[in-house]
């Protein structure tokens, strides 16, 4: 071992791996090996209500023309694609507040949601969502969120972006 790396072993539920190096100086560095369960599911979620610029429905189908399911059938797992969500039945009212964008649009994508991942939950796979805008989170949250409840175990979630999203007042 070098200075400054330490390993340790890491598991959740779906997600087994170590903590091969964790490096504090002037930059952190952190590389994880790990394994997902070996059955993944796919599930488009081409949300494009909750932010205004208009593009996020394309993510799902940009995924599967990249080849996802090729690439981690590749790696070693058996991918099922269930498809697109489509969104419930909106539930027509105007935005709360001007601030809001697409309100009732998101609540009906995040209740459909909701339901997919608390299904996929329940057959012991490993669910990825491809998004779609930010907003998808509250349905797929919500819904991995109870089925951890109900299945007595700690909540674990992925997220993968293309940028940091941090935002400060």
């Amino acid at each position: 071992n070098s200075p400054g790396v330490r390993r340790v072993k890491v598991s959740f539920p779906f997600f087994k791996g170590r903590l091969v190096s964790w490096r504090t100086d002037f930059q952190t560095v952190l590389t994880v090996e790990f394994s997902l369960s070996k059955k993944c599911i796919l599930v488009g979620a081409p949300v494009d209500s909750g932010q205004r610029t208009q593009g996020c429905l394309m993510g799902p189908p940009a995924y599967r023309v990249a080849g996802i399911a090729s690439t981690l059938q590749e790696l070693g797992h058996t991918v099922e694609d269930w498809g697109d969500v489509t969104p419930a039945p909106v539930a027509g009212r105007a935005a709360s507040t001007p601030t809001i964008h697409g309100e009732a649009e998101t609540v009906a994508w995040a209740k459909s949601l909701d339901d997919v991942a608390y299904r996929a939950m329940g057959t012991g796979r490993f669910p990825i969502f491809m998004g779609g805008d930010h907003a998808l989170s509250m349905g797929t949250v919500a819904g991995i969120a109870r089925h951890a409840h109900e299945a007595g175990r700690k909540l674990f979630l992925l997220w993968l972006d293309a940028h940091s999203d941090v935002h400060t007042p």
